[in-house]
């Protein structure tokens, strides 16, 4: 799996930076600040590691999600403005751009 750090360092905001990846990886979205997505991925690779790879995929993501931790969700949940935050200020106080 591949990460892209949105941290803002100039080596990786560059005009010449992004136009490599661009060459080099065509498709690849850059989203937002430290996060590639508002999703909570913390809580997404624990889940993945549970549940993939079975042929009752639905199922055993029942369970999986089941089995979280409380104080992982509520991280997650709680750490959530902050990176819409992060997003937003990112775009210029846009969400979402049409």
């Amino acid at each position: 799996m591949w990460t892209y750090p949105q941290d803002g360092a100039p080596s990786r905001e560059s005009k010449e930076t992004h136009e490599w990846i661009g060459r080099n990886f065509p498709g690849l979205h850059l989203g937002g600040p430290k996060s590639s997505t508002t999703r909570p991925v913390a809580i997404w690779g624990i889940l993945e590691s549970i549940a993939c790879g079975s042929p009752t995929l639905r199922r055993d993501l029942t369970k999986a999600c089941n089995k979280l931790p409380m104080d992982i969700i509520a991280r997650a949940v709680d750490d959530f403005p902050r990176r819409l935050k992060s997003c937003i200020e990112a775009s210029n106080g846009h969400f979402e751009q049409h």
